[in-house]
């Protein structure tokens, strides 16, 4: 493909996130070339910034190898305070025109000029300890959202939940980002299947191609009987007293995390839910089982969203028809 064909309309995306760093290339309609590396702030908070930005300068420097472009779009956690710049988040409720117009540009050495997306911070007037939880922050989130209504051509009051290393409902209508608010629960399931007792009785996450609906209700129901801790137990009880196997094990202990989110989720509100699938799905079938307005973005489209919204915010930006 000649990259000739392609010109001054290419913009690179940079998405930074807690374990991978992914750049794509956009080329006004479509992603034409992207490549991963499995480094993000985790690394950093546990080794100092020198692989994150010695990841980010080889993706660029692989990009440019197969197209010419000058733009390059930052968004999620590599903006923080452990990415490769700290830009500080907007306030909610933010209008979509001022995050467009907010974008931060840092010069950084052996990279260049980035613009960096803010993030977006939930707050109240008086935060105490009793209030805390009425607080949240994001960064990345509010873009994958924006491209997400751009993409599925949303109209109205639309609540969005991301399944991902964090999980997070982020409340959104035609113009503004309102609000969101963050659970720990990706880590959780990380943590629960690569570091506990847990990790014998079940299917790694990237390997498990489909939820068992009657084993993801029964750790949704013991969460909410015994308490998450005693119902996350009886995954190891379930391949040593049963010998289930181990993708039913996971489908079990996938609703008993999920049981941890409905109360985040559970809204008047219609509500899209995208990221892992076999998170996305089943908590999209229960919550449409009692009466919400609930679906799932497919993998391309999740996987697109946050380029689309990166796009769209740099063509406002640019005084461009988006």
């Amino acid at each position: 493909m000649s990259t000739q064909a392609y010109a001054s309309e290419i913009i690179a995306v940079l998405d930074g996130g807690t374990t991978r760093t992914r750049l794509r290339l956009w080329n006004g309609d479509a992603v034409i070339w992207q490549k991963a590396y499995a480094i993000g702030v985790r690394d950093v908070a546990r080794n100092g910034g020198a692989a994150l930005h010695g990841a980010v300068s080889k993706l660029l420097i692989e990009a440019h190898s197969f197209a010419r472009f000058d733009t390059v779009i930052a968004l999620g956690m590599i903006g923080s305070n452990i990415g490769l710049a700290e830009v500080p988040h907007l306030v909610a409720p933010v209008m979509y025109t001022e995050l467009a117009s907010r974008l931060v540009v840092r010069d950084l050495p052996s990279i260049g000029s980035v613009y960096f997306i803010p993030g977006v911070r939930t707050m109240i007037n008086d935060v105490r300890i009793y209030s805390i939880s009425c607080t949240d922050v994001m960064r990345g989130e509010e873009t994958e959202v924006i491209g997400l209504r751009n993409q599925l051509s949303l109209k109205g009051p639309v609540n969005f939940f991301h399944a991902g290393s964090h999980h997070k409902l982020i409340c959104t209508d035609d113009s503004q980002i309102l609000s969101s608010k963050t659970s720990l629960s990706g880590e959780l399931l990380h943590a629960l299947t690569q570091n506990t007792i847990l990790a014998s009785s079940v299917t790694p996450l990237d390997k498990l191609t489909a939820v068992d609906p009657e084993y993801w209700d029964k750790g949704r129901e013991a969460t909410d009987a015994v308490g998450f801790g005693r119902a996350a137990f009886c995954v190891r009880l379930l391949d040593q007293l049963m010998h289930a196997p181990p993708d039913k094990a996971t489908a079990y202990l996938l609703g008993a995390v999920a049981a941890l989110d409905i109360a985040l989720i559970k809204t008047e509100i219609p509500v899209i839910l995208y990221g892992h699938l076999t998170i996305t799905e089943p908590l999209a079938r229960y919550l449409t089982q009692r009466g919400h307005q609930a679906s799932v973005a497919g993998s391309d489209t999740s996987e697109a969203a946050a380029t689309y919204g990166a796009a769209w915010l740099w063509k406002v930006r640019s005084g461009l028809p988006a």
